[in-house]
């Protein structure tokens, strides 16, 4: 039995391949930018340096955080592309437990009374974790800026505790805590790097999970961490108020209210403009319109879709593609279509996604191009999902 290992969430990309006993394939490169180009290339060298067919793998592992935003989507995407297409479950691996692990299993190390765990986030805070000679959590995760973390760990610390600080932010502790224990008692700071893959196998939990893997199909078992906020600006213009139900469609009598949200957000004072929601969750027999159906509105997005570019086309998604996602039941279609004067109908936007365990996946975004950047697309999505 085999499993592979992957690791995007910082500075770095790793893959590692091991059997129930030992490992047999390993990759690391250092590097700040393009894990989502460096990370394919490298599953497919370390599964050919391993000798390893992915019909092998019993199952697949990823660091599920704390770490960058776009690196942990990008290896949790690689990782679940190959746990979905081999039927093979897929688990996370806390980045603090991956770095801790390592640390207290390298017998080249001696064993301290307080470990610090240092991430860089490459923000003005960063993700601290603290443990203790047993590897029990004294400080919970969080994000701290350094003044915060010194004041947390000087409200613990007592004269003549031995302290090791490890992770790739390490460095920038190094000082301040060698300020606060000096001449009461030693610090190390042997072991201040990144995460790697490599260091999963050395978590308590690893090869435990070849046995409990072995008769399960696709599960989804990561839960992602990033102890902080993203970094997003909101739209100058936005909707000024959302659909609370989002799981029924509205009907014509519902137009002004969605007309309102449309105008709001698109900056249009045309009083005369319709709009309908088309939304696959919603089971109520209702009357939409000119469309009379729900099966009547789909048809007419699919007409869009084959007798114009502006769908398949532009974004490289044929006709029976775009069909084949909105019909399954496991999808979720959600579209926006606006009526103008003369009759015409425009669609504005649509959100197709795909429905798993405990979030969405998305298949297909589109926003027709004069209503871009006014605040539609996060209308749409919020609504969707």
């Amino acid at each position: 039995m085999k499993a592979i290992l992957i690791d995007s969430s910082a500075s770095a990309c790793s893959v590692c391949v091991t059997t129930d006993k030992l490992v047999i394939g390993h990759n690391y490169l250092l590097m700040d930018r393009g894990h989502a180009s460096a990370i394919v290339p490298m599953i497919k060298s370390t599964m050919k340096d391993a000798k390893t067919r992915f019909e092998e793998l019993r199952f697949v592992a990823v660091t599920e955080g704390p770490g960058s935003f776009t690196g942990l989507r990008i290896s949790l995407a690689a990782a679940k592309a190959i746990a979905l297409s081999n039927n093979i479950p897929l688990f996370g691996v806390s980045c603090f437990d991956a770095i801790a692990s390592r640390v207290q299993n390298n017998r080249n190390l001696p064993l301290t009374d307080f470990l610090l765990i240092v991430i860089e986030s490459k923000r003005k805070e960063l993700y601290f974790e603290c443990r203790d000679r047993s590897g029990n959590k004294i400080i919970e995760s969080q994000a701290l800026t350094i003044s915060e973390i010194v004041g947390h760990f000087k409200s613990l610390y007592q004269p003549g505790a031995s302290v090791r600080i490890a992770g790739d932010a390490g460095v920038l502790l190094v000082e301040a805590i060698g300020e606060i224990i000096k001449p009461n008692g030693p610090a190390f700071a042997e072991d201040l790097l990144g995460v790697d893959a490599l260091d999963i196998t050395t978590t308590n939990q690893y090869w435990g999970l070849f046995k409990s893997a072995a008769s399960l199909g696709y599960t989804y078992q990561v839960d992602l961490n990033y102890l902080r906020k993203p970094d997003i600006s909101i739209p100058k213009k936005k909707m000024t108020s959302r659909n609370t139900d989002k799981y029924n469609v509205y009907r014509f009598r519902h137009g002004k209210r969605l007309r309102n949200e449309f105008s709001n957000c698109s900056g249009s004072k045309n009083n005369n403009i319709s709009c309908f929601i088309l939304d696959s969750r919603s089971n109520k027999k209702q009357c939409y319109g000119p469309f009379r159906s729900y099966h009547s509105l789909k048809r007419w997005i699919l007409f869009k879709a084959k007798n114009s570019n502006i769908l398949s086309n532009k974004l490289g998604w044929s006709y029976e593609h775009i069909k084949r996602s909105i019909d399954s039941k496991h999808n979720i279609t959600y579209a926006l279509i606006v009526k103008t004067p003369g009759n015409i109908f425009q669609l504005e936007g649509i959100i197709i996604a795909h429905s798993l365990v405990d979030e969405a996946e998305l298949l297909f975004v589109f926003v027709r191009k004069v209503s871009r950047r006014t605040g539609l697309g996060a209308f749409l999505l919020n609504s969707a999902l």
